[in-house]
């Protein structure tokens, strides 16, 4: 069984790719999948810096992601990027930005069609993409609720029928 953590800034100082054996720095905050007491998966966010990012002010930027050789295809980037979004979005971030490449990837530069499947959109051609995660939230689907817990209060002696039955009346 995997579990997703939250790692403090002196973990992720600790934590070296098995791809590159590059560590991250220490000022940074990090997220880890483990199994089993091993370390599977890190994504490491950095904040963005306006100039070099390109990005407005709420922004954080994915500095490392990798996923162990040993369990690459089971989604677990996938998962981390998910698990970043939601903790950003909590604390009122405006985007994610990541840096990717059409090339050879590194735990730095993603895969650029990984990174197209997982939601980003292409910011700087070949170079950085991003999700808006103000836009991640469904809000046509936020409305239609509104819209139908609205109608059930206008309408409070209605009641819906039950699935697969049908009212009849006489002829």
């Amino acid at each position: 069984m995997r579990t997703l953590v939250t790692l403090a800034p002196s973990d992720v100082a600790a934590l070296t790719c098995p791809w590159c054996g590059r560590c991250p720095d220490a000022a940074q905050r990090g997220l880890a999948v483990v199994r089993d007491g091993r370390t599977v998966g890190v994504l490491v966010l950095g904040a963005a810096d306006a100039e070099r990012d390109l990005c407005p002010a709420g922004a954080s930027v994915i500095e490392r992601l990798w996923v162990s050789p040993d369990d690459v295809g089971e989604h677990i980037g996938t998962q981390l990027v998910q698990r970043a979004c939601a903790l950003l979005v909590a604390e009122g971030g405006r985007c994610l930005i990541a840096y990717g490449t059409l090339g050879r990837p590194d735990c730095a530069h993603l895969p650029a069609g990984w990174l197209e499947r997982v939601g980003f959109k292409e910011h700087v051609g070949g170079v950085q993409w991003r999700i808006e995660l103000r836009r991640t939230v469904p809000v046509a689907e936020l409305l239609a609720d509104a819209v139908a817990r609205l109608g059930q209060l206008l309408r409070p002696g209605q009641r819906p029928q039950p699935a697969g039955r049908v009212q009849r009346t006489s002829p």
